[in-house]
């Protein structure tokens, strides 16, 4: 069972989470200047990890935060961790799904978990009182 950091409690309202999950998009949308000009360290180093992994033919491991302000653990050069390292989020459309659909205190299956991406977020929105199981 996962038991998500919660620093600031008052952070977790759907509306709250839904703020930051916008200023996330806002960064990735545009074109590859324009995403270089809003996150440059992002961008750069992720690429400049990419390329190390690449060369050394060895994938490379980080910490990175996500829009809600949880630690994962991500691999470099891996597509997803990618994503999640330069814009803090994977695949709007279904993190807009559970953002919307989850509750404090539901159960949530996280089925093919991955990196756990999908579970951290549904720890962090179910709370104490809800049920995250993933495989």
């Amino acid at each position: 069972m996962i038991r998500c950091n919660r620093e600031k409690e008052n952070m977790s309202s759907k509306e709250e989470l839904e703020k930051l999950l916008e200023k996330c998009l806002d960064i990735c949308k545009g074109n590859k200047i324009q995403k270089l000009l809003k996150v440059p360290k992002g961008i750069v180093v992720s690429k400049i990890m990419e390329e190390i992994a690449f060369c050394l033919k060895k994938p490379i491991r980080c910490k990175v935060k996500t829009f809600w302000g949880e630690e994962m653990l991500v691999i470099i050069p891996e597509v997803v961790s990618l994503n999640i390292y330069r814009y803090r989020f994977f695949e709007e459309d279904l993190t807009k799904m559970i953002l919307e659909y989850l509750k404090p205190g539901m159960t949530f299956f996280d089925i093919g978990a991955h990196f756990g991406y999908y579970t951290l977020l549904a720890s962090f929105i179910v709370g104490e009182k809800g049920i995250v199981h993933s495989f």
